[in-house]
């Protein structure tokens, strides 16, 4: 399930008029501060957010810099990304969660699976990802999945009558037959989102995200031209 998809154009375009009617004169700012996001001590450097970028422009078969409109929506969904990702592992540290070796060795042999032989190392060659950087987006989302799990997920509680509902309503859409574990397994992934935006919003209050509007501005293109107007 995606966390992150909550008024996204709407964000986009906030963001945006934000951006351009606050963007701060540069003289006074310490050029040696290259941050693109921080809350407390969790640090999103200019280095690792175009780590995330260059993950993402991957993704595409064409050069996604030639339309720069959906250049400037990733670089902006991705802000939206970190942001949020950064909130849910300080509410974790806060919970208690972390990720052992073992469970990461664990977790990762189940993943593997899925990737036989030479599949895995030729995933990475293909997307320009080194193992480092893949190992410590995976741990992040073992790490938001245990939350996720413990505070939301595992506190659902799901009755006949929710099943019955829900089963009615897929048959009128005309989605495939699911079995009762896996109509439950939807349901429950459908009341945890319903929670989650609530959940979420509480817990961005307590952990603000500052955004280094200048350093990110050079990540956007054409945002100056547009600024100067």
């Amino acid at each position: 399930m995606s966390w992150s998809n909550k008024n996204s154009f709407l964000g986009v375009l906030v963001f945006f008029s934000l951006f351009f009617s606050s963007c701060s004169n540069t003289d006074n700012q310490n050029k040696l501060d290259t941050y693109i996001l921080r809350s407390k001590d969790i640090i999103i450097t200019s280095v690792d957010f175009t780590d995330e970028l260059e993950l993402r422009k991957a993704s595409y078969v064409y050069n996604i810099k030639d339309f720069p409109s959906e250049y400037n929506s990733i670089v902006m969904q991705i802000i939206q990304d970190l942001s949020e990702e950064t909130v849910l592992l300080h509410t974790a540290r806060e919970k208690g969660i972390f990720i052992s070796d073992d469970d990461f060795k664990n977790a990762e042999a189940i993943f593997l699976k899925d990737y036989p032989g030479d599949a895995f190392e030729d995933m990475l060659l293909k997307n320009a990802v080194e193992y480092s950087f893949w190992k410590k987006r995976f741990i992040k989302r073992l790490i938001i999945d245990r939350l996720i799990q413990q505070e939301l997920r595992a506190k659902i509680v799901i009755n006949t009558e929710d099943v019955v509902d829900f089963y009615e309503k897929y048959k009128k859409e005309g989605k495939q037959d699911l079995s009762e574990d896996e109509l439950i397994v939807q349901l429950r992934e459908q009341k945890t989102e319903k929670k989650y935006f609530n959940w979420i919003d509480k817990a961005i209050v307590k952990y603000p995200v500052e955004i280094n509007k200048e350093e990110l501005k050079k990540f956007f293109i054409g945002l100056n031209e547009t600024s100067k107007e």
